[in-house]
């Protein structure tokens, strides 16, 4: 892949990706609410006489998502504290130009 697409491939990337931070950040913390909520002893918890392991499985599901997100959740921040870094680099113009190119496009930002 040429560089010059590469890096217009991340810039675009950029918005969403910090979308995304927020996002997964907002699920780790519904998770780690309802993984609190499975082990303060929830009665209305699926399981009961038919499946004695409900709570348990849930519990556990719970616990690889949330870890699962938190890899993905670093990631996101590494890809991000790279490119801001990147982009710190810039001049203001260069800057707000390479905004409303590619980050948030605009028509006639060029």
């Amino acid at each position: 892949m040429d560089m010059r697409e590469l890096a217009k491939d991340r810039l675009r990337q950029y918005a969403p990706k910090t979308a995304a931070r927020e996002n997964l950040s907002d699920e780790i913390r519904e998770l780690q609410y309802r993984r609190k909520s499975l082990s303060s002893g929830f009665q209305e918890v699926p399981g009961g006489k038919k499946d004695p392991g409900g709570r348990e499985k849930m519990l556990l599901s719970c616990i690889q998502k949330e870890n699962a997100l938190k890899e993905e959740l670093y990631l996101t921040d590494r890809w991000l504290g790279r490119m801001d870094r990147a982009l710190e680099a810039l001049t203001e113009s260069e800057r707000e130009l390479m905004d409303g190119l590619y980050i948030y496009p605009e028509k006639g930002a060029a």
